[in-house]
């Protein structure tokens, strides 16, 4: 069992690798999400890909909206709170 865990070990070790390396290449915006603390290759390669356009989102918040993270509203007659994000959507 050891043996198979050392194998995909450096198989993932080679993937990661991979993913690195065609960042760089392909996608250079990425390379700039990885400054984040705890956002990896794979996390900043899929959001730029997911994303595509920055430019075509007038507000940060729209990115979110796009993504479904939007604000918890609590609406009462006159009143209209914007509570924290959740993960619900619409």
């Amino acid at each position: 069992m050891l043996v198979v865990i050392e194998a995909m070990s450096n198989q993932i070790k080679q993937a990661d690798r991979h993913i690195k390396e065609q960042m760089v290449t392909a996608l250079p915006e990425s390379k700039r999400l990885m400054q984040i603390p705890g956002v990896g290759a794979l996390s900043a390669v899929s959001f730029v890909l997911t994303i595509d356009d920055p430019w075509r989102f007038k507000d940060p918040r729209d990115v979110a909206a796009y993504l479904g993270l939007v604000p918890k509203r609590d609406q009462s007659g006159e009143i209209d709170k914007q509570l924290p994000i959740s993960k619900a959507g619409n």
